[in-house]
Formats: structure tokens, C-alpha cells, sequence
């Protein structure tokens, strides 16, 4: 399935999940703005026209706004937006500072609101985002995955909870990441 000629941005996505799914938007033909406030560049660079990086901070609302706008005026629309950055503080809720604990929230909760509340209002076929927070010891406190879809109808927005232990299959020597996106995108669901 191709989507040649739609537009997407990818929040985090110069590294980990979120440069999988960077990389299979822009091999599917879709145009693709990174946005995060420092990586991305060189993965934008090594993709080719079809992907550009925009330095924005997802928890400061007019950084959002303002890489948003600069989507519209260069593309006219938004298909698909992939809310995938995200934070984690590996640490015991009794040990986590309050500033540990507004770091998350700011980046994977108000984030997450800032890019979807821009993006919303252009939005032509739908948004998914995407958070790559996963626990990484027992006792951590950990975002589990989201998506979040604007279905058909404007205006409504859809909202799916899947939990990060969940596993799938994956081929044999390859990343799970990159497999991952590869399963999504051979069943036609951008993203994730």
C-alpha cells in the first residue's frame, strides 16, 4: 500500500522507534517533518528529500505551533501525525524527585496534547500517536504505549489503550522496531 503525496511528522523520530517509523513513512512516499529538539537531523539527511527535521520542543506549545504552521504553509495539509517522543525516568516512585515526575508529564502527557491540539485542525485522514516508553525494570514507572486515532469523522477523536508487555512475533535477526513498523505498514496502518 502506498501513500505517496501525504504528509506526516513524527515527534522523536531521529532515533529508536520513531526512526523506524520515520523511515517507513518516507519508503511508502510520504512526506515526513521530524519534529524533536535535537536528533533528527542526520536521519532527515540520510532520507532524502521526502524527510525534513524541524527543531521543536513538544512540551513548549508554540515551538509545536509554530513547526506545525511551517507544515501547513509547505504542504498545504496533514495526513498522519505519530506522537512518539517520549521520556522515562527509570526510577522508584518513593525515589523520584518532583521534578523527575514533570519531566514525564510534561514531555509524554502535555506533549502529546500540544502536538494533537496544533495538528488537529488540519488533520485531512487521521492522527496515531505513539509512545515508546517502556519500563525497563521491575518497580519503574513507565508510560505504556498509545495510539490515539481521529476516525473518519471530523471532529471525533478515538482513543485506544495497549499495553507495553504486549509481544509480537518478529522474523528471525531482525529488530523488533523495524518489524514492527514493517507489519503496520504491509496492513496499510501508517504508523503503527
Amino acid at each position: 500500500m502506498e501513500f505517496s503525496g501525504e504528509v506526516a511528522i513524527v515527534t522523536g523520530g531521529g532515533s529508536g522507534i520513531g526512526e523506524e517509523v520515520t523511515k517507513g513513512l518516507v519508503e511508502h512516499g510520504v512526506r515526513t517533518k521530524i519534529f524533536s529538539r535535537s536528533r533528527g537531523e542526520d536521519t532527515a539527511r540520510r532520507l532524502g528529500d521526502n524527510c525534513e527535521f524541524f527543531q521543536t520542543d513538544v512540551t513548549d506549545a508554540e515551538s509545536v505551533k509554530d513547526s506545525i504552521e511551517r507544515t501547513v504553509e509547505e504542504h498545504g495539509r496533514i495526513d498522519y501525525l505519530i506522537n512518539n517522543a517520549g521520556y522515562t525516568s527509570d526510577n522508584l516512585l518513593v525515589r523520584m524527585s518532583p521534578e523527575e515526575w514533570s519531566k514525564v508529564i510534561d514531555v509524554n502527557l502535555n506533549g502529546v496534547f500540544n502536538c494533537t491540539k496544533a495538528a488537529l485542525r488540519y488533520m485531512i485522514k487521521g492522527t496515531v500517536a505513539v509512545s515508546s516508553i517502556f519500563p525497563r525494570s521491575r518497580g519503574s514507572l513507565a508510560t505504556p504505549v498509545r495510539r490515539i486515532m481521529l476516525p473518519p469523522r471530523p471532529g471525533s477523536l478515538g482513543l485506544q489503550i495497549t499495553c507495553s508487555g504486549v509481544r509480537f512475533p518478529k522474523p528471525e535477526g531482525e529488530r523488533r522496531s523495524s518489524w514492527f513498523c514493517r507489519y503496520c505498514f504491509d496492513r496499510g496502518h501508517p504508523g503503527g
